[in-house]
């Protein structure tokens, strides 16, 4: 079993603590992942939840948090408590851990330069939680005299007397003179920023700087020109590192390497920066990844504003396997969540949509804990606590609708869900209205019909309500995830053709499996007063994220593509790519562990209609664009309300690639051509867009993909995967 580190802050974008952990695990071979999250103030104790919930082995904290997480600690150390703040945390079974290492980076730093501050005086600027670390530092290491500099005195007032220092007002870091000045502000992570003017720096023998990217802040710039002896931040980041991985895993790393790999990793980005200054750095996720992903790659995407995709040019085989449903996981989560008693759901995918659910369902009083690929959930009982939280779910569609109705049935004051400003765009008013009719009490915050929204208690009683067809099948499932717990039960009509129907079915097999029949006659949904039981759930392979890697011998014109885990038998609707790709030309082989993909030539274009897999539709695209004739894809007008108008997004993006196509209100036509353009291919926050084209750039040259990291939504290891399909072929 893997164990899963990260970082917690917020922006962490920029953190190399993923690329200098990672390195340490592989290269003393142990059996860890160390990932990048940024956590906004407003969500931290939420996000604290989820570290306990999903047993995360350690975490490194960062700003904004290195003070405010401190109450949200079973324990710390008396040195974090001495500097007030905590830059470590470490999960006891179960009990968080703090303490802190950053004031042992400092000290570390100076020594590998041969400075000791021991008899100097030290002016220090800033009074936030570095600074608290390297005050404390200089006071262990008896330093002359310390001066602190904040541009809010009272606050540099209140760290001078914490530590016995002095404080100064920002108005006269003019006059401040020393012989050590170190910078513990965010300034100079802009390279022509520098906190105090050059005639400040030639006071002073020695400049230390905090920030570390670029390497050579102005600061530190300005104090070369002096001759003065200049301490980047990486040689801080690097020790306090060092102390960490002992203390989470009670071995010495390989520092030099740890240390090589960090300078080479910010001198690239840096470079990046320089060259592409108008790309902004992607975010990471909130919570812990797939404890699944086993190497360093799709972990420091975090880092990385883009990806260059090379062609594959002699591609004759891949083998792999998938995650597991993200749909399938959510649904399951549900149920298990409204149960009463335990249950266990088997290989569940931890990707970014189901972790923020799991923490939202957290919030409502649900206890949930991982180990060796199982998920325990510790349900409510069908009736989840209201308690004035705030619940972030991103923009995980999905999960947002389920969640609405699954809190409606709540006792207490109030939850409050709002998410990515996307989810704020995609309506939620048919579903509102029915939980309406059913007594539920909803407030929608700025606009009738979307979030943000408040869920009050209300008094939920079973009925019937009336649902059109041709609007998300989410809703649908929503409505019968809680029927059971609905006094007299539940009765959804759906007013004609229901779209995605197969999502549905995915619902009620999930149900069904968590003890609930559901009964259907004709557009009708009856779900009969009851419960979930405790029980146990596996979770198969994902159909939706299998179809990126299936299509490859197509797109490619030449190989086969073997998944090892996919069940062709599911009732997943994504299964009915299989049939899609026979059509154009590919022979499929269904085998008793997994499915075979085979094709030689050129694609066969088609007509698909996609009403009840539209998740298909960004694969389809890309498959028709490398298609002989002319393509049709009809069936799926709710596409323009996914995380992005994904008819528009693909239409948009295939025409930077000189692929002819056309927008239907339900679809699009797609004229396939031989060769491409070089683009770079926006991905609208849209794991699937991201993933679809990732898959056709492996013909093409020169696409790079804009903000690779949107994968972690769904498929975290997707970037791993598609690298060991080159080594497979290299």
């Amino acid at each position: 079993m893997y164990k899963v580190y990260g970082i917690i802050g917020y922006p962490v974008s920029h953190s190399l603590s993923p690329v200098m952990h990672n390195l340490a695990f592989r290269e003393l071979g142990l059996k860890a992942v160390y990932g990048a999250f940024p956590v906004k103030p407003e969500d931290l104790s939420q996000a604290i939840r989820g570290v306990k919930a999903l047993g995360i082995s350690g975490l490194s904290v960062t700003i904004p948090h290195k003070v405010e997480v401190i109450n949200l600690l079973d324990e710390i150390d008396e040195k974090a408590k001495e500097i007030g703040a905590v830059n470590t945390i470490i999960n006891r079974e179960g009990r968080l851990f703090g303490t802190n290492t950053d004031w042992i980076g400092a000290l570390k730093a100076f020594e590998e330069v041969g400075v000791s501050p021991s008899g100097k005086r030290v002016v220090i600027l800033g009074a936030g939680g570095a600074s608290l670390a390297i005050i404390y530092a200089m006071v262990r290491a008896c330093a002359k005299e310390i001066i602190v500099y904040n541009r809010t005195f009272e606050k540099a007032k209140e760290v001078a007397e914490r530590f016995s220092v002095l404080a100064y007002p920002w108005e006269d870091v003019y006059d401040a003179y020393g012989d050590i000045l170190i910078n513990a502000t965010s300034v100079g992570l802009k390279s022509f920023d520098s906190p105090v003017a050059k005639e400040v720096v030639s006071r002073f023998s020695v400049v230390m700087d905090s920030v570390y990217m670029p390497l050579e802040t102005k600061l530190l710039a300005m104090a070369k020109e002096e001759n003065k002896i200049a301490i980047d931040g990486l040689k801080m980041l690097l020790y306090q590192g060092v102390e960490q991985f002992k203390l989470w895993t009670g071995l010495m790393p390989p520092v030099d390497k740890m240390r090589e790999a960090i300078y080479r990793e910010v001198l690239t980005l840096y470079c990046h920066s320089v060259h592409h200054p108008t790309v902004t750095p992607t975010e990471g996720r909130g919570l812990p990844e797939n404890p699944s992903t086993k190497k360093s790659q799709a972990w420091r995407l975090t880092l990385l504003p883009e990806k260059e995709i090379k062609p594959l040019r002699d591609f004759k085989r891949a083998r792999l396997r998938v995650p597991s449903s993200k749909s399938l996981t959510q649904r399951a989560l549900i149920c298990s969540a409204l149960a009463a008693g335990k249950s266990r759901i088997i290989n569940p995918l931890l990707s970014e949509d189901p972790r923020l659910l799991l923490s939202a369902l957290e919030a409502t009083g649900v206890k949930a804990s991982f180990s060796e690929n199982n998920l325990i959930i510790e349900g409510v009982a069908g009736r989840p606590k209201l308690s004035g939280e705030k619940v972030y779910l991103g923009n995980n569609g999905t999960g947002t609708r389920f969640f609405i109705a699954y809190a409606s049935l709540g006792q207490g004051s109030f939850v409050e869900v709002f998410g990515k400003e996307r989810l704020h765009e995609r309506p939620v008013a048919p579903l509102l209205s029915a939980l309406r009719t059913l007594s539920a009490n909803i407030e929608c915050l700025e606009r009738e019909g979307y979030l943000p929204l408040r869920i009050y208690e209300g008094k939920l009683k079973g009925g019937k309500v009336r649902l059109p067809g041709n609007v998300s099948s989410q809703f649908i499932s929503a409505l019968l995830l809680i029927g059971p717990y609905l006094s007299g039960g539940l009765t959804v009509e759906v007013e004609g053709e229901l779209l995605s129907a197969g999502y549905v079915e995915t619902t009620i097999e999930v149900m069904k499996h968590f003890g609930v029949d559901v009964e259907r006659v004709s557009g009708v949904f009856r779900v009969k007063e009851g419960f979930y039981k405790e029980t146990e759930y596996e979770v198969p392979a994902d159909a939706s994220s299998s179809s990126y890697f299936l299509s490859i011998p197509l797109i490619l014109g030449k190989g086969e593509v073997y998944i090892e885990n996919y069940s062709a038998t599911s009732t997943q609707p994504d299964v009915a790519l299989l049939t899609f790709l026979k059509e154009m030309g590919a022979k499929i082989e269904v085998l008793p562990l997994g499915v075979k993909v085979a094709f030689e030539g050129r694609p066969k274009a088609c007509e698909f209609n996609i009403s009840d897999c539209p998740d298909l539709f960004p694969t389809l695209c890309v498959l028709l664009a490398c298609a002989q004739g002319k393509g049709i894809i009809r069936g799926a007008p709710h596409l323009r309300y996914k995380e992005t108008d994904r008819i528009r997004a693909m239409a948009t993006e295939l025409k930077k690639l000189g692929v002819e196509v056309e927008e239907l209100p339900d679809g699009i036509v797609v004229e396939g051509r031989e060769d491409f353009k070089p683009a770079r291919i926006n991905t609208y926050d849209d794991h699937r867009i991201a993933m679809s084209f990732a898959i056709l750039g492996l013909r093409s040259i020169g696409l790079i993909i804009n903000n690779p990291a949107c994968v972690e939504k769904s498929y975290p290891e997707f970037w791993e995967h598609l690298e060991s399909v080159y080594a497979q072929n290299s």
